[in-house]
Order: C-alpha cells, then structure tokens, then sequence
C-alpha cells in the first residue's frame, strides 16, 4: 500500500512538472503581444492559482488514519 501511495505521488510529480510549464507557456504567448512585461505577473497569478486550487483540494483529505490501520497498529509484532 505504501508503494500505491509513492506512486501516484511520483505521478503527482511528473504531471506537475509538465503542467505547470505549459500554462506558464500559453499565459504568456496569449497575454504578452497585448501586456507586453506585465503578462510574466498574469502568468505568476496563474501558477499562484493552481497552488491555491491544490491547497483547496488537499483541505479535503482526513488526516486521521483509516480504522484499517489503527487495527493493524494495535496488534503485536511477532
């Protein structure tokens, strides 16, 4: 289970790195015939929004482990 979790995380990773790139790329070829300089700032506003978009999805999420694993906690190691 914990290689489940590496992996989506390192998918999580990978896909991050392309998109983040790529909305960075079309914030400034759109913006920046008609904002000239100021289209970098609408470009940081974007990358802010999508930071701010994760925290909003990542607030949903239980820190608090599954019963599953508290059961699995209290038993003895052999």
């Amino acid at each position: 289970m914990v290689g489940e979790f590496f992996g989506l995380y390192g998918l999580a990773g990978k896909f991050s790195a392309v998109t983040g790139p790529v909305i960075w790329g079309i914030t400034l070829f759109v913006l920046e015939p008609s904002l000239g300089r100021d289209a970098y700032r609408f470009a940081v506003i974007a990358q802010l929004g999508l930071m701010v978009a994760g925290f909003l999805v990542l607030r949903g999420v239980a820190d608090r482990p599954r019963p599953v694993e508290r059961a699995a906690e209290a038993t003895p190691a052999a």
